[in-house]
This record gives C-alpha cells, structure tokens and sequence, in this order.
C-alpha cells in the first residue's frame, strides 16, 4: 500500500513557503506569516508520517498528473500574467 498524493502536498506546501521567503526577502510581515506556514506544515507532515507509518503505508514519489503536466506545459516560461502584481500576499494564502 502506498501513500496518497496528498502527503505528499504537505511538504511541497512547506517547500513554496520557503521559497518565496527567499524570493522576496523584503515582505518582512508576510515572510513571518510564511515562516509560520512552513512550521505548521512540516509539523503536520511529521504527524501524517507517524500515522502511516502505524497503518503500514509507505510513502513512494509520486509522477505528477495528467492536469498539473498540462497546466506547466500551457504556462510559458515568460508569461507576463505570471506574479505581474507582485509576488502573492501571505495573507491570501490558506493553511
């Protein structure tokens, strides 16, 4: 038995957090939020993982899907829409 793809989105969701605290080292106040965010997720990541773990499920790497290959593959990699007002506030991202 293996995990389900949602375990995996909980380390990836700690992943872009950092990454764009790295990005945009100026948004002090949203930095703080996304700092917090990570912390959350990857303490959440160690709880999934003691539980599967219990249950005798695996974690394995899963291959992207059909609809995320397909949106990479439509967005361009100079596509003006993308971050054209700026990078996202941590205020509209959800935990």
């Amino acid at each position: 038995m293996s995990a389900a793809p949602g375990g995996h989105a909980v380390p990836l969701a700690a992943s872009t957090a950092l990454a764009l605290i790295f990005a945009y080292p100026e948004q002090e106040r949203d930095n703080l939020a996304l700092a917090r965010l990570a912390r959350e997720e990857l303490r959440h990541f160690e709880q999934v993982t003691r539980m599967l773990r219990r249950f005798g499920v695996a974690h394995r790497r899963l291959r992207p899907g059909r609809y995320a290959s397909g949106l990479r593959a439509a967005a361009a990699p100079d596509d003006e829409l993308r971050f054209h007002s700026g990078p996202p506030r941590a205020s509209s991202l959800s935990a």
